[in-house]
């Protein structure tokens, strides 16, 4: 994904950035009207990279702008979503493969009809156009943001407010057993991993093994999350899961993937969100005004 430009002032350097996602974005969808896989994951990728990028602007162009242009591209996410999600449980099971469980093929197949199923039941290209014609709408308001061009800490505090977000979610989540906790923390954890890749020239050595640690940790939710999307379908008489014959094999076999998730997933976080919010937006502070050019005497 792109990123700032260094020796750029921070409004500068976003609003430029700005014009190279939804370009990019405007790109990738039209290439996802083919409906292929990799097109529509390409497509969602950039989706949220741009809802990041976003929350990254949002004390820069007020709440109300930032309400309405989220709104539209989380609909926009939401029309390529069911492709995405029939995809995901294939990959959710492929990933348990390493624990050799008897019940693993009846997974494969399940997830493979309701792959097939979803594919055939929705005109994607229809839904590739809707999703286009929000985001062109995102693309004319973006004339509209007006970004300072030296508050830097206009920008950290937003970086702030997903760390701290994605702190708190994490903690309850690990406390209360919530899958759903730590699916809202997933997606606080996704914008810090965008917002670091964003400002990346400023310390590149330190701030790209952050994001890789990071993606580690993005994983490792997502999986977790997949996997009670997928205990969830056992219950759901319009999909092939509900009608594997062993659920108890399977139930057990959900276990204990969850188990080895949370294992690598809580020393990883408890690393990662161990300094406060405060400490953090002081550290990103000092680290982007490094590539800020002086001002001119």
């Amino acid at each position: 994904m792109p990123s700032i430009k260094a020796d750029s002032l921070p409004g500068d350097g976003l609003r430029r950035l700005a014009h190279v996602l939804l370009r990019k974005l405007h790109h990738d969808l039209h290439a996802a009207a083919g409906g292929t896989h990799s097109g529509i994951h390409r497509a969602r990728k950039q989706l949220k990279f741009m809802r990041s990028f976003l929350r990254l602007v949002r004390e820069a162009i007020g709440d109300n702008s930032f309400k309405t242009d989220n709104l539209l591209l989380r609909e926009a996410a939401n029309r390529l979503a069911s492709a995405r999600r029939a995809s995901a449980m294939i990959e959710a099971v492929a990933k348990m493969s390493y624990l050799t469980d008897g019940c693993l093929p009846a997974l494969r197949q399940a997830a493979q009809a309701d792959h097939d199923s979803q594919m055939g039941r929705n005109a994607l290209s229809t839904e590739v156009t809707e999703a286009l014609k929000l985001v062109e709408q995102v693309q004319r308001n973006s004339a509209d943001w007006r970004l300072p061009r030296r508050d830097l800490w206009l920008y950290v505090k937003a970086m702030r407010r997903s760390y701290s977000s994605a702190r708190k979610f994490l903690k309850l989540g690990w406390e209360c057993g919530e899958v759903h906790l730590l699916h809202e923390a997933r997606k606080s954890v996704i914008h810090q991993l965008h917002h670091l890749e964003i400002i990346r020239p400023a310390w590149p050595e330190i701030l790209r093994p952050w994001q890789k640690q990071l993606q580690v940790l993005r994983e490792f939710l997502g999986d977790l999350n997949d996997l009670e999307d997928m205990e969830a379908l056992l219950d759901d008489q319009s999909s092939a899961f509900s009608r594997l014959e062993d659920k108890e094999a399977v139930h057990a076999l959900f276990v204990k993937r969850r188990g080895d998730l949370v294992e690598g997933a809580l020393p990883l976080a408890k690393k990662l969100y161990s300094e406060t919010p405060e400490t953090f937006a002081l550290r990103i502070n000092a680290i982007w005004e490094t590539i800020i050019p002086p001002r001119e005497p």
